[in-house]
């Protein structure tokens, strides 16, 4: 592998078995430099990110009828696609209708600019909350009362993101997530489910991952304990404040607009989950 470049100090250099100086793409020698390049050392492929290099080779392979090819598509096209198809699942989002059994009266749907910025930006969250799941809360959350968020089973905080975003948005009240982000408390009640999670799922950097993907968004309006769910039960019954080094300090209100479960899937667990924290949930909130 080639490496090339108008930088005499390029960083990149040292990742290339070899490395060639040509002239910045302005100057006149640019393309002669690099035509001489391509056949002494028969190159047939080259990758640039850069946008009007890749738009220059282009042409350059045309014009002098090069057996030569770029190896990757239009540099802003990749990064713009991302963006095009979130604008299309918010406009999909907004046009559809998803009928919950409720007599209340939900509040405006928002608009399909704030639901492609909210895929846009859950999409880079890792986590398993796919769009029919992100669709489901946005409606959900239309008809939640004021309240707490309360979120068990945070991982990496995708899900956290879009409840976090939709609460701030419809304001709800804050958020606050559960999770001991312990190996001991991966085992799912199921065998299997622990063999498999265990060999993907690196605990020991899914609360700093967690941290990096909520800060942005945590102006007084998100926390997290770092326990069981029963145990952060207790705490919050005793204490509706919670402190944190990376979230400053967050306050709650006792009364829960919507409890999102899915810590340990275990039968047990899920059901113990259920009989604590229901007991804290509103009339009209969501489950």
């Amino acid at each position: 592998m080639i490496g090339a470049s108008s930088e005499k100090y390029d960083l990149s250099r040292k990742a290339y078995q070899q490395w060639f100086y040509i002239p910045h793409i302005t100057h006149p020698d640019f393309a002669q430099s690099l035509i001489e390049l391509v056949k002494r050392k028969r190159i047939s492929q080259i990758f640039t990110p850069h946008q009007v290099i890749w738009n220059f080779v282009e042409e350059l392979i045309t014009d002098n009828g090069l057996n030569l090819t770029l190896v990757n598509t239009q540099p802003i096209e990749t990064e713009l696609q991302p963006y095009r198809e979130c604008l299309e699942s918010g406009q999909e989002l907004f046009e559809s209708t998803l009928s919950l059994a409720t007599a209340s009266r939900g509040k405006e749907k928002l608009l399909p600019i704030q639901y492609a910025s909210l895929f846009r930006h859950a999409r880079s969250i890792p986590g398993e909350t796919d769009g029919s799941k992100i669709a489901a809360l946005c409606e959900i959350m239309r008809y939640c009362p004021p309240g707490d968020i309360i979120e068990i089973g945070v991982l990496w905080g995708k899900s956290a993101f879009v409840l976090a975003y939709l609460a701030g948005n419809y304001s709800i009240g804050p958020l606050l997530c559960i999770d001991p982000w312990d190996r001991n408390y991966l085992p799912q009640g199921s065998e299997l489910l622990m063999k498999y999670s265990s060999n993907t799922h690196d605990i020991s950097s899914a609360l700093m991952i967690f941290q990096m993907n909520l800060l942005p968004y945590g102006r007084g309006n998100i926390n997290y304990l770092q326990s069981p769910s029963n145990e952060a039960y207790r705490d919050y019954c005793s204490n509706l404040f919670v402190k944190s080094q990376v979230f400053g300090l967050t306050s709650y209100s006792g009364s829960v607009a919507l409890l999102h479960i899915d810590g340990n899937h275990g039968y047990e667990f899920v059901r113990q989950d259920l009989a604590l924290w229901q007991k804290k949930s509103v009339r009209g909130g969501g489950l």
